[in-house]
């Protein structure tokens, strides 16, 4: 009812104001909520950095494993520790599809956190609706930076065996600035073809073992129950 850019807009704006602390709950709050987490939580679930960057970007494009790349409506997070004056651009790549076949969005945000100043926050701007670039100067006093990618598809119920992936590329770069447009980006990867054992092709609701082959050659094996 709210529209997909509202939704979009507030899903992402929330995901940033989780990274910085839990801002919109009291001390008091967060405190509980991070006791309980550290009683009753199992440590596999301990998933807020995808990866940890040290004065240094991710030394070219990163592509996060299976096991926590994006379903639909969820995030990932990379954070940059910083104690220099440096200019660095934060880039998304996205495929054009999750490994379903339904078509993807995401978008991307960043918080800085000052040592004086406190926490901003900056959209990644988007030239369409799986690519786009931020680039900012940073100072010895901005001394984190959280690099949040979100995947928000037109697409909430999913029936099948497992969650959708929507893979994506992430770069963190030192240096002036490149557009997207001038880099020669790596192929998304989606979903052409699946097969049973037999190697029949066979449709994604079929029951039974299923091999997705992938336009890059590669293949994901994955058991249909229901």
């Amino acid at each position: 009812k709210i529209g997909a850019v509202k939704m979009r807009n507030d899903f992402i704006n929330c995901a940033a104001h989780l990274t910085n602390n839990f801002d919109f709950i009291t001390p008091l709050q967060a405190n509980t909520a991070r006791t309980e987490w550290n009683t009753y939580a199992a440590p596999l679930d301990r998933n807020k950095f995808v990866k940890i960057f040290n004065n240094t970007g991710s030394s070219g494009w990163f592509t996060p494993v299976d096991s926590i790349t994006t379903n639909a409506w969820s995030f990932n997070t990379y954070k940059l520790l910083n104690n220099t004056t440096e200019t660095y651009t934060f880039e998304i790549n996205g495929n054009s599809t999750g490994d379903y076949g339904n078509a993807a969005y995401f978008q991307g945000k960043i918080l800085v956190q000052n040592s004086i100043t406190g926490a901003s926050f900056y959209d990644v701007l988007m030239s369409n609706s799986t690519q786009g670039s931020l680039s900012l100067n940073l100072s010895p006093n901005d001394t984190a930076v959280s690099f949040i990618i979100a995947c928000m598809p037109e697409y909430f119920v999913d029936a099948n065996a497992t969650f959708q992936l929507f893979p994506y590329q992430m770069q963190i770069k030192k240096g002036a600035p490149t557009s997207l447009s001038n880099i020669n980006l790596p192929k998304a990867k989606y979903e052409i073809a699946r097969y049973n054992m037999m190697g029949q092709k066979i449709n994604v609701t079929d029951k039974g073992l299923q091999i997705i082959q992938y336009n890059d050659g590669s293949t994901r094996k994955v058991m249909i129950l229901q």
